[in-house]
């Protein structure tokens, strides 16, 4: 991430920016893996563990405007039961056939681009230790995150958009179990 306040990657359309970086030094490597994933996660997870990760909807409203999305899944590995992140998002889509593919449930986002072929541009807004107890309003409302912490609790959360010009702009809120990178199939 280098020592900077501001960091921007550019390869081949793909944009990663993560204003004031010299807070993600208090994560370990491997979780500021997760914290810059741009539109990867679950590649990524399934990488790391060798193991299928799982997407189930909770759900998926379109709001009162049109291309609007409401949504919530959560992450589970292998199966699991318990999930390792659950993500709260906004979206909104302005291209009819990624606005097809998304109503229909089957598709997740990250998923999207790449059906798509489409590159996002990253944005990380905050990543924090402990758990947001606000995320449907922190991205559906532009709230600031609040956020619940013990000596305990290992787990962290990061807000961050995806935009394409493809037609789509994502504002998510992904909430991590901290033993994300430690679970023995759970």
């Amino acid at each position: 991430m280098g020592g900077s306040n501001n960091t921007q990657v550019v390869d081949n359309g793909l944009t990663t920016t993560a204003s004031s970086s010299s807070h993600l030094l208090q994560f370990t490597p491997l979780e500021r893996i997760l914290i810059t994933a741009n539109g990867n996660l679950q590649r990524i997870v399934s990488s790391y563990h060798a193991k299928v990760v799982d997407v189930q909807v909770v759900y998926n409203n379109q709001t009162t405007e049109k291309g609007v999305f409401s949504r919530q899944v959560t992450l589970h590995l292998d199966h699991a039961p318990r999930p390792f992140c659950t993500a709260t998002s906004l979206v909104t889509v302005t291209n009819e056939a990624m606005l097809t593919a998304i109503s229909s449930n089957s598709i997740g986002i990250g998923q999207l681009f790449r059906h798509f072929d489409t590159l996002p541009v990253f944005t990380l807004h905050s990543a924090q230790r402990g758990t947001c107890t606000n995320p449907k309003n922190t991205v559906e409302q532009d709230a600031v995150p609040t956020r619940k912490k013990n000596n305990e609790d290992t787990s962290f959360w990061r807000l961050y958009q995806l935009e394409a010009a493809g037609g789509i702009t994502c504002r998510i809120l992904e909430q991590f179990e901290g033993n994300v990178l430690d679970l023995k199939g759970t």
